[in-house]
């Protein structure tokens, strides 16, 4: 992708961000997830019927040279698997990797942060609110 050279707008709402032809949209599949939960006989069942879309997120990665900044929109669908509802795949982030900023337009959700040592944090997440 070419790094974003003019100004441009995106509406927060997950059908005009949709239609923005930059970037690429990922969609991840219980079948994706399958290890994250903690219910592996809730996993099978489920996943012996079907292969629910947990979520699907557009991403715009900054690609260009010096700064940039990179910037998506995530779409969770509600359900859970075993009890624990539907999450996005989690990851660490490296000294030299960029922050991020969650906006919550709509819905309701927590975010889990965790350190490498297991230390944890939970943040209920409402619409509205902004998220560092």
């Amino acid at each position: 992708m070419k790094p974003f050279l003019e100004p441009y707008s995106i509406a927060l709402n997950p059908n005009l961000f949709s239609s923005f032809k930059m970037g690429k949209l990922l969609k991840r599949n219980l079948s994706d997830l399958k290890d994250y939960y903690s219910d592996q006989n809730a996993v099978k069942e489920i996943l012996s019927q079907n292969n629910p879309l947990i979520y699907k997120v557009w991403e715009m990665e900054y690609e260009g040279d010096g700064r940039g900044i990179s910037h998506g929109m995530t779409i969770i669908n509600p359900g859970q698997i075993g009890g624990e509802y539907y999450m996005t795949k989690g990851h660490f982030h490296g000294a030299d990797s960029g922050d991020e900023i969650y906006v919550v337009t709509s819905g309701k959700g927590g975010m889990l942060l965790s350190d490498r040592s297991g230390n944890c944090q939970f943040i209920e997440m409402v619409p509205g609110n902004l998220y560092y």
